[in-house]
């Protein structure tokens, strides 16, 4: 059963911490982010993937550095490993943290239409670095973190910002196709904006298998990665999850679309286990550790690049 937290309640931060302790995820009510700003961002997102091809295109990643801009994994080719374990999505990817640079830093691939998009990706991409960082203060209260380490954490944050499309599966995917393949995230926390199309989030922790993640109407989802998970001593997990096909009767209403906010710590900030718990962690260089997961990729025959500035 999915824990759900509001984070104007009293007790936020303690619910907060069992929910990502116990399952390594949890719905965030109570956040504060206007209706308005997540409609925008959608609205804006939804307009770009509906775009033809030959615009998309427009703003498509160049193939090797730093990811930013669009990216249609579901087409396979050399660079999304072009067999059945092609992802059925694309996505739209920039960095609008001050520790990447900002809006303007040219590696940022903005699309030229449509014009709403930049702006509605800048006012979504504030509320996401405020509340990323509300989060972390948060946890770090509950358990009495270190004071010293949280501004690599909240201002020095590095995260980045990606609308993930599915388009919808009006064809069978081939055997052992899905959406998202099982993997956690190598970061601090991800914020998760979803609608309602099925085909969703499912998560795996302890022995209850695959679980759906029910997310409200208004709902957000926060997850906890790797770093996190090294930076609480496995006080906190990174638990696997997945994003699963759609029925095969869905037809066009397969179509989903997920805001996806990876939140990092500021990559040349050292990662150890900062309190007591049930496993410790060596100390890492934050940006080490996004190489070797992203050379972890590159073994698997799904992307040989790294994400970093």
């Amino acid at each position: 059963m999915t824990i759900a937290c509001d984070l104007a309640a009293p007790d936020a931060g303690a619910t907060l911490v069992d929910a990502l302790a116990t399952q390594g995820y949890a719905t965030l009510r109570g956040h504060g982010v206007p209706d308005t700003v997540v409609d925008d961002m959608r609205a804006a997102s939804l307009e770009f993937f509906d775009l033809p091809r030959d615009e998309k295109a427009r703003c498509e990643w160049v193939g090797h550095d730093v990811w930013r801009g669009w990216q249609p994994v579901f087409e396979g080719g050399e660079r999304f490993a072009d067999d059945a374990n092609v992802e059925w999505r694309e996505w739209l990817e920039q960095n609008l943290c001050p520790s990447a640079g900002g809006p303007d830093n040219p590696l940022n691939n903005w699309p030229p239409v449509p014009v709403e998009l930049r702006p509605a990706w800048e006012a979504y991409h504030a509320a996401m670095f405020e509340l990323a960082a509300a989060i972390i203060g948060l946890l770090a209260d509950e358990l009495d973190l270190d004071r010293a380490v949280l501004p690599a954490w909240q201002q020095g944050q590095y995260s980045n910002l990606v609308a993930n499309h599915y388009p919808a599966q009006l064809v069978p995917p081939k055997p052992g196709q899905v959406r998202v393949a099982s993997h956690t995230d190598h970061g601090g926390i991800t914020l998760l904006q979803v609608d309602d199309a099925p085909g969703g989030l499912e998560v795996a922790y302890d022995r209850v298998g695959w679980q759906p993640a029910t997310v409200p109407p208004g709902s957000l989802v926060v997850q906890a990665g790797d770093l996190l998970e090294r930076l609480t001593a496995g006080r906190l997990r990174a638990t696997p999850h997945r994003v699963v096909n759609p029925p095969r009767n869905a037809g066009a209403h397969g179509r989903r679309l997920s805001l996806v906010y990876f939140h990092h710590p500021a990559l040349d900030s050292v990662v150890g286990s900062a309190i007591d718990g049930p496993r410790a962690f060596p100390p890492i260089l934050a940006r080490e550790w996004i190489e070797q997961r992203q050379g972890r990729y590159q073994r698997d025959g799904i992307s040989d690049l790294v994400d970093l500035d």
